[in-house]
């Protein structure tokens, strides 16, 4: 229901303010970053990001894993604002916590460079 892998990996990351804006623009031109608190039994995490649409739709229910985030999660801060700023508070944060990135043991879209070991709450 995407078309192929290339033009799902085109339409769906926000690569770029302006990417992220278009995106925006089905959601009245609103972005949402979000912070959540992931865990399973194995192991627990924050992660950071941004999202044209809700954490609900991005995730799916908090008390099941899924295939777009195979862990539990909890949203910690969701901050509902004009697109461009909601970019650059995303890239601005993840440059701040770089000291504390964290790998998730299960692979998913955003676990390389979203995904820290302490809550980013406490360095903003």
């Amino acid at each position: 229901g995407r078309g192929c892998d290339k033009c799902r990996i085109e339409n769906c990351c926000y690569t770029s303010k302006s990417k992220f804006k278009n995106f925006c623009k089905s959601n009245n031109n609103q972005g949402i970053f979000y912070i959540i608190r992931c865990w399973d039994d194995n192991e627990e995490f924050y992660k950071l990001g941004i999202t044209s649409r809700s954490i609900e739709k991005r995730y799916g229910s908090k008390t099941k894993m899924t295939k777009c985030l195979p862990y539990y999660y909890e949203i910690i801060l969701e901050e509902i604002g004009n697109p461009e700023d909601i970019y650059e508070k995303e890239f601005g944060l993840k440059r701040k916590l770089k000291n504390y990135h964290y790998k998730p043991k299960k692979d998913f879209h955003g676990s390389v460079h979203e995904c820290f070991s302490i809550n980013p709450i406490e360095i903003n």
